[in-house]
């Protein structure tokens, strides 16, 4: 049988790395606590699950990325943008990323993309992506809208079916 390879996390980590039962608060704020070091492992995750999808489905419960995504979204780290765009392209984001797809997905795309909306035009203009996906996408676009940081006037399509994101 062959040994699954996980990213290394350092130690304040490791509680998250195959967490089971209730929000573990006292974990999560030692991560917010220790920001700069946790992202780059963070970052890892996420890039561990887009490599792996087959055995972030069928594997063990690595639930580390599911954290990740909050966090990084909670930190706003710009780096993680492309990271997540590839994450709500891949065929397999569904089974991936389950509820979180409808749950989260909106406000980690308005926080990672903030300064990059035409990453989430291009989910939403995508007819590839997941239904799911290109409907968080969209709402992404609208926090962003009401949170000034999109010209309202951008949401409106100036071609059929594309947005006009001014960035």
């Amino acid at each position: 049988m062959t040994m699954i390879e996980y990213p290394e996390v350092p130690d304040f980590l490791k509680p998250l790395v195959f967490h089971e039962g209730s929000y573990p608060k006292d974990q999560i704020d030692a991560v917010i606590e220790r920001r700069e070091e946790a992202i780059p492992h963070l970052l890892d995750s996420i890039e561990w699950m887009l490599k792996n999808p087959l055995i972030a489905i069928d594997g063990d419960r690595y639930t580390l990325p599911f954290f990740s995504l909050y966090l990084l979204a909670q930190f706003r780290v710009i780096q993680a943008e492309t990271l997540i765009v590839s994450l709500c392209r891949h065929p397999m984001i569904d089974d991936l990323l389950g509820d979180i797809i409808t749950g989260g997905m909106h406000s980690i795309l308005a926080s990672v993309c903030m300064d990059n909306p035409s990453a989430i035009k291009s989910i939403v203009e995508d007819p590839k992506a997941e239904e799911f996906v290109r409907a968080a996408a969209i709402e992404a676009l609208a926090i962003l809208t009401l949170n000034d940081k999109l010209p309202r006037e951008s949401l409106s399509g100036s071609k059929k079916g594309s947005m006009d994101i001014n960035t």
